[in-house]
């Protein structure tokens, strides 16, 4: 996952996905979810809210909200990080 931040928002999110269709929608969800979200109310976004939002998971593929739901925690961190060595402010 690829975030475009600014004046601490979420402008966009990408990503590339080498997974199932159901990755595919999970990560398609956290990015709606995050986009116009402050940096900080971003870290609320859990697997949970992308099952309940998507409704019609198979509760066999839920892990897959937590792979893109951990994937975008990730990028959240790479932004904490830049910002504490000066980039991105």
């Amino acid at each position: 996952m690829f975030l475009q931040v600014s004046d601490n928002r979420i402008k966009y999110v990408s990503f590339n996905i080498d997974g199932c269709l159901n990755t595919s929608v999970c990560a398609n969800t956290v990015a709606f979810l995050a986009e116009g979200r402050s940096i900080e109310k971003a870290w609320e976004i859990t697997p949970k809210d992308v099952i309940d939002y998507l409704g019609t998971l198979p509760s066999d593929h839920e892990h897959c909200a937590e792979l893109a739901v951990g994937a975008f925690y990730k990028c959240l961190a790479g932004v904490k990080k830049a910002r504490n060595f000066g980039y991105g402010r």
